[in-house]
């Protein structure tokens, strides 16, 4: 009679190596199932005379556009939006006595 391996004779590393492999399998065969899903929903959809954006509307959300709050004068290809961190010219320039209100647009 064969010997049954259990969970408690496993390395950790083993074990971990074995969870990583699963999850990479579950996951390969989720994307497989969604893939064949939609090629499904888009043909009864076209079969109706639906598309899928006609359902469900388009996907994601439209981000935004940030207009430009400061430019610097001497190279005009250099803007910032005032938001993230502050870029190398305009820090530069307020080092050494610039204001911000003197950049903006």
């Amino acid at each position: 009679m064969a010997r049954r391996r259990t969970v408690a004779g496993t390395s950790r590393a083993k074990l971990t190596d074995r969870r990583r492999r699963t999850e990479r399998f579950d996951a390969k065969k989720r994307k497989v199932a969604l893939g064949r899903l939609r090629k499904e929903m888009v043909q009864l959809a076209r079969s109706h005379g639906f598309s899928l954006d006609d359902l469900f509307g388009r996907g994601g959300k439209a981000k935004g556009h940030v207009a430009v709050k400061y430019r610097d004068p001497k190279s005009p290809g250099n803007t910032w939006t005032g938001r993230g961190r502050m870029p190398r010219w305009l820090a530069e320039a307020i080092r050494v006595g610039r204001k911000r209100e003197d950049f903006l647009v």
